[in-house]
């Protein structure tokens, strides 16, 4: 755990001193959004994860660890039912939610969001024949579209344990001001029983940034997995996002970050090889909602 906090430190500290590998530049931020050259020094991280208890979330009791290490990183942890958020939330955790938000909470996200509000959504696959519509119209405000399906892989070199539905990832380059363990790039990165994102054009697309994060080989296929369309859509001969983040630049640069898988973040999946490189873009994710878009560094001369 020290091993990996250090790490990312080393890489924020190396991003702020120029030094920065590919890995830790976005094409798409870096044209928009060049980096303001200050001696300064990093600011610690901190700030509420607010983790939502209703909606059938994953029991706190089974991410102890995941809870720890936030904590020990220097994160308040606060959970409980959506609406009782606290209004200086810095992030809002939804964990792999077994029903679906109501028009009233949409409202409220709505308001958080336009506040400049920060959301990380786990959203792995569903079996049942249930459309989360409120959370979908919450995403696709973020001209992100939520596929009703699970990532398998027919590369038999891209699975674990023959497992074709325990596929491995692409790693794409990180936001810029998203900390990386030195060695996270350098490790196979997987996920078990993913659902799968599309970018999509809304209305607002020209104030929307938004980036895929980890993807599929295009040898995987999108099966469908739940939902109601009485024709479901099987993606194939392409790669598919499992993880992502929008940002839109007309609400205080709200952003939401997605991904569609979680089992890897419950303690008996934590300490597994396969588990390390995504606990390290989820963690790391956490900072760039944080202060990915706000000066998090302090002048010394201020």
């Amino acid at each position: 755990m020290k091993f990996r906090i250090s790490a990312v430190f080393l890489a924020v500290s190396l991003m702020l001193t120029g030094c920065s590998t590919s890995q830790n530049e976005s094409v798409t931020e870096s044209a928009t959004e060049p980096v303001e050259e200050t001696s300064a020094e990093v600011i610690k991280p901190e700030g509420i994860v607010y983790y939502v208890t209703d909606h059938a979330t994953t029991d706190t009791a089974q991410i102890s660890s995941l809870i720890a290490e936030v904590t020990d990183i220097g994160y308040t942890w606060q959970e409980d039912s959506l609406l009782n958020m606290p209004s200086d939330c810095m992030v809002l955790f939804i964990n792999s939610p077994q029903e679906d938000i109501t028009s009233e909470e949409l409202t409220f996200l709505d308001s958080y969001l336009d506040n400049g509000g920060r959301i990380l959504l786990m959203m792995p696959p569903d079996e049942r024949e249930v459309r989360y519509k409120y959370i979908e119209r919450l995403l696709e405000k973020y001209c992100i579209e939520m596929d009703y399906d699970i990532v398998t892989e027919t590369d038999s070199q891209r699975i674990w344990d023959n497992d074709p539905e325990f596929i491995r990832l692409d790693q794409i380059e990180a936001p810029r001001n998203l900390p990386l363990g030195e060695n996270t790039v350098n490790l196979p990165a997987f996920m078990h029983r993913a659902r799968s994102f599309h970018m999509v054009y809304g209305d607002n697309y020209s104030a929307i940034k938004q980036d895929a994060m980890l993807q599929s080989s295009a040898t995987a296929v999108g099966i469908p997995c739940g939902g109601v369309q009485d024709d479901p859509i099987t993606y194939e001969n392409e790669q598919l996002i499992t993880m992502m983040y929008s940002r839109d630049d007309t609400r205080h640069n709200s952003i939401i970050a997605v991904a569609g898988s979680s089992d890897f973040l419950l303690d008996e999946n934590y300490t597994a090889q396969t588990s390390t490189a995504v606990h390290d873009w989820v963690l790391g994710t956490v900072y760039f909602l944080v202060y990915g878009y706000q000066y998090w560094v302090v002048p010394q001369n201020s």
